[in-house]
């Protein structure tokens, strides 16, 4: 039908953030090089649902910054996630994470949220 809008199979809603899993070895203070990932559970679940041949679309708030573009670049292009439901804040937190393997089967993860404390909205 013309005008039908065709929603996502899913939808999931929830937090997305960047991770930066180190690749040298070593305490997390020699660490010189860090590969960067999008992540987040409700992000993993879309692409691979996407990956599958499941339409899947994500609802979250980003913020404008680097971070946030470079989530929604890797949601919408990279993966073929529906972004329509995405919104921007500028007051957004930032979450990011560290990640430095410890052994085989042991992963050190540091969570970090930077933009202050949340205020309420009135």
């Amino acid at each position: 039908m013309v005008g039908m809008v065709l929603m996502p199979e899913v939808v999931a809603l929830g937090e997305s953030l960047v991770q930066f899993n180190a690749v040298t070895d070593g305490p997390l203070r020699h660490v010189t090089y860090f590969e960067k990932h999008a992540t987040g559970s409700e992000a993993n679940v879309c692409v691979a649902l996407v990956r599958l041949g499941v339409s899947c679309g994500l609802i979250t708030r980003l913020g404008t910054d680097e971070f946030g573009l470079f989530i929604y670049d890797w949601l919408r292009g990279g993966e073929g996630v529906d972004v329509g439901h995405i919104r921007f804040d500028p007051e957004s937190l930032r979450a990011f994470t560290l990640c430095r393997g410890i052994t085989q089967y042991l992963v050190l993860v540091m969570c970090f949220i930077t933009g202050g404390v949340p205020r309420p909205r009135h």
